[in-house]
């Protein structure tokens, strides 16, 4: 049994789930980046509408873009 509430979840919903479910949804919520290889899904059908449309980072583009700041500092520091 796994259960949510937040104003961002719908009410009452009873979903088909599996526990690898469980990790992705949570990562979602948090905002943080999902692995690709992250065996599970996100309960994209639990969160209403507008909460849905967040974008998805994945550790790649997270990894990206740390590197980019990071090199975009040490210039900034040289100049």
């Amino acid at each position: 049994v796994f259960g949510m509430y937040s104003p961002n979840v719908k009410k009452e919903l009873c979903l088909d789930t599996t526990i690898y479910d469980i990790v992705p949804t949570i990562l979602f919520i948090l905002d943080l980046p999902i692995s690709s290889d992250l065996d599970g899904r996100i309960l994209f059908e639990a969160f209403e509408r507008e909460f849905r449309k967040k974008k998805i980072q994945t550790y790649r583009e997270s990894r990206l873009r740390s590197l980019i700041r990071a090199r975009e500092a040490k210039l900034k520091m040289i100049m």
